[in-house]
């Protein structure tokens, strides 16, 4: 299957920064951390799209007024975001709401709307407490994590990409101004 797969682009996780479902676990890894872990294990080459980078791509309400006027081509598209800033508002949002799932499918194309870090990524299973929790561990750590432990040395093996923060490409801008050159669909 490795030899299939060229990359894998997936919004997960949080590397440097807290989760939003946990204190250290995002959403869509503590869903199913088994299954995390078994991919990011695999050594399919991937690109982790967490927290770390999507918090700091932020959708505005310049942003929807934008796709609101850009007529009936993104009026689905600035009827979902709404919603989705509704939502973030009702729990305490300052009106704004970031870009998860959108800038991992921005990073399939150009890896230049994030800064990356190479590194492993091991997801926790087993504790109640940090379920869901992805560990980063850099490549360019100065010293062995782990040393003492075998079976975790030959896991970290398994590298990829970790967005940490935002890249020179800004991705609201792009994500505004792509959405009308789309076709309309109802």
């Amino acid at each position: 299957m490795r030899e299939i797969i060229k990359k894998f682009v997936f919004m997960g996780g949080a590397a440097q920064v807290p989760g939003n479902v946990t204190p250290v676990a995002e959403f869509n890894i503590w869903a199913d951390p088994d299954a995390a872990e078994i991919v990011l294990s695999s050594s399919i080459p991937f690109t982790m799209v967490g927290l770390d980078a999507s918090h700091r791509w932020l959708f505005r309400p310049a942003d929807l007024a934008a796709l609101e006027a850009a007529g009936p081509g993104t009026a689905l598209a600035a009827r979902l975001m709404r919603t989705y800033m509704d939502a973030y508002a009702r729990h305490g949002g300052d009106g704004t709401c970031p870009l998860h799932d959108p800038l991992a499918v921005g990073v399939c194309g150009d890896e230049a709307f994030v800064e990356a870090a190479e590194g492993a990524v091991v997801v926790e299973c087993a504790s109640e407490l940090t379920r869901g929790q992805t560990v980063f561990v850099p490549a360019d750590a100065r010293r062995i994590h782990y040393s003492e432990s075998p079976a975790l040395t030959n896991r970290l093996r398994a590298t990829g990409r970790v967005a940490v923060g935002p890249g020179t490409r800004d991705f609201s801008k792009d994500f505004v101004t792509t959405l009308p050159q789309w076709p309309a669909v109802g």
